[in-house]
């Protein structure tokens, strides 16, 4: 039973500095996508011309955080889904874990996407599985829905122009 317990306690210690590592290196990277916009300031100050930097905004750099595995989402790190565009035009979703492995949820054909007048004359479903579901739009452009990570947020929604051919 104790060494039970040492092997459950390590396999929790392995875990938990596995999080730890992966949070971190997502944090430092986002750190690095802040700038800090400064201005040029000249005053006059008992006979002296003094010139300094002020701090006048910190900006988010959009494309500084992105995951480069080819998703069509890559700027979206809090997606429960990566979604890919494949050979073809191929559209799949993948269901992404805790740890940030996936599973392939949903496949759509670019026959089953082509099967749908572009645009539709209302939002049509292509397919579903696993709580993901694929839409063509009435403004010609796809969208998937699905379970959303956190309880504040039930269901994710993205929307993007198309998959190539």
């Amino acid at each position: 039973m104790l060494r039970k317990l040492a092997l459950v306690a390590l396999l929790i210690a392995v875990f938990s500095l596995t999080l730890v590592v992966s949070v971190s290196s997502v944090s430092a990277q986002a750190a690095a996508c802040w700038e800090q916009i400064f201005e040029e300031v000249t005053i006059q100050f008992g006979g002296q011309t003094i010139t300094y930097d002020k701090h006048v905004d910190t900006v988010f750099d959009n494309d500084c955080l992105r995951i480069e595995d080819g998703r069509v989402n890559n700027h979206d790190l809090a997606a429960g889904g990566a979604i890919y565009c494949g050979e073809g035009g191929t559209v799949s979703v993948w269901d992404i874990g805790i740890l940030g492995e996936g599973d392939l949820i949903l496949a759509v054909s670019p026959r089953d996407i082509a099967a749908v007048p572009n645009p539709p004359e209302v939002n049509t479903l292509l397919g579903e599985a696993g709580g993901f579901r694929l839409y063509r739009l009435t403004s010609g452009e796809l969208q998937v829905n699905g379970p959303g990570i956190y309880s504040t947020d039930p269901e994710y929604v993205f929307t993007w122009s198309s998959c190539p051919a």
